[in-house]
């Protein structure tokens, strides 16, 4: 293996990480939104309570 090789193959690693790191950034957010939307619905629930109690 030529070190040329080895050094494509070192940035395409890399750039793999940085695809999963990118992936775990958006699943992050994605669950940040979705726990967001959980509270606002409880929120919700509770002001529909305390109107209707």
């Amino acid at each position: 293996m030529t070190v040329g090789e080895l050094i494509n193959r070192g940035e395409a690693t890399q750039l793999a990480f940085k695809g999963e790191a990118a992936q775990l950034a958006l699943k992050g957010e994605a669950a940040q939104l979705a726990l967001k939307g959980e509270v606002a619905r409880l929120a919700l629930a509770g002001e529909l309570a305390s109107a209707l109690g």
